[in-house]
């Protein structure tokens, strides 16, 4: 084995080694907001260690919705109208083109040039694509113009693969990892619920669910040490987001306050750390819930943290919703601005020095190593 190879295979490892360093600070930090604006609509949802984030917004000339590209304060949208949804570390863009005007179809953007993922199959004509890692690989579904079940399926140099199902008729992609693991859910042989699954060297495993009387589970995001998170359905059928690592699903429980809380994680990344949403509610008579509190969490040191508590009492914001999280704990997603729905990308303040160079030396390390033939 060259060293070349060496560097990269142990980059996730040591970047999750520095984020452990980092994350015992976490509940200490506080978090600057960034507001990435807000239009008719927005949302983001993806980020890459380089502080680009992925998303989506309608624009106000024509009401349709454009895929973007934000860096250092600026926002650029791609050509064509569609929905932004992952991005890998060389920046380039994947997602759905715009459902109303042609059947939709996944794309892949590079430099902001977007091209349509196929070839495709004229039983299949729409397709959608939710993840990609740094090799290009892509990960969706194709959907039947009959109708029925959608069929997961991974994408790499033009040419497209079916994943299979975990026994019944349909399953979805959502995201890949640098190692090829992709994660999921899918139907099963017994039932129509979704379960939560893990694609890996041509198998796919069932993740289980929290809980086996309640029902399904569905599967996020997963790190490049095939750690995956998502949420999974338990008694009273409240859904609790979960961790799955090393062969067991762990409830990441909820944040208190109410006679019961629900929470679904997003997003995670290779410190282990996990965000997505999270509300609380009041019992009302007959079995019924009224919600009474919800927001975006940090979950870190095996608790779960409102993040809404780690920023600034007197921004203005109010965060419900983190979709992702890179190896920086940068952490991108939905909030509430002066009323008005506004994407945000939460960075922490401060964020450890030493930590940040000694992963961003060996980033560099494995970059140079894969680049020189």
């Amino acid at each position: 084995m060259s060293k070349r190879y060496a560097l990269s295979t142990f980059l996730p490892y040591v970047v999750a080694m520095v984020g452990s360093l980092c994350s015992t600070q976490a509940a200490a930090l506080s978090y600057s907001i960034t507001d990435l604006g807000t239009f008719l609509q927005i949302s983001a949802q993806d980020v890459n260690n380089s502080g680009q984030v992925v998303g989506t917004v309608y624009r106000e000339d024509d009401h349709l919705p454009y895929a973007y590209l934000w860096q250092n304060g600026v926002m650029n949208t791609l050509s064509d109208p569609g929905y932004g949804e992952a991005i890998n570390g060389s920046g380039q863009i994947v997602g759905t083109t715009y459902p109303y005007q042609t059947p939709f179809r996944a794309f892949i953007a590079t430099d902001g040039v977007m091209e349509e993922i196929g070839p495709l199959n004229p039983d299949y004509p729409y397709t959608a694509a939710f993840g990609i890692n740094d090799s290009g690989t892509v990960v969706g579904y194709k959907h039947p113009a009959a109708g029925g079940y959608s069929q997961g399926f991974i994408w790499q140099q033009g040419v497209m693969q079916d994943i299979g199902t975990l026994g019944g008729p349909g399953s979805i992609a959502g995201k890949v990892n640098n190692s090829g693991q992709v994660i999921g859910w899918s139907t099963t042989a017994d039932s129509d619920q979704p379960n939560a699954f893990l694609y890996d060297n041509g198998m796919m495993i069932n993740l289980g669910v929290l809980d086996d009387q309640a029902g399904y589970a569905v599967a996020s995001d997963i790190n490049d040490l095939g750690q995956v998170v998502g949420g999974s359905r338990v008694a009273d059928y409240l859904m609790h987001a979960f961790s799955w690592r090393d062969g067991a699903m762990l409830d990441l429980g909820t944040i208190g306050g109410g006679c019961a809380g629900e929470s679904y994680a997003f997003g995670n990344n290779n410190a282990g750390q996990v965000v997505g949403t999270w509300n609380t509610m009041a019992c009302l008579g007959g079995g019924g819930y009224q919600t009474l509190d919800s927001g975006a969490f940090l979950y870190t040191d095996g608790a779960m943290l409102d993040l809404n508590s780690l920023i600034s009492a007197d921004s203005g914001w109010h965060l419900f919703e983190a979709r992702a999280i890179n190896d920086l704990g940068q952490i991108v997603g939905q909030g509430m601005l002066d009323g008005e729905v506004h994407a945000f990308l939460a960075t922490p303040v401060p964020l450890p020095a030493a930590a940040f160079l000694f992963a961003s030396g060996l980033i560099g390390m494995s970059w140079t190593g894969l680049r020189k033939g």
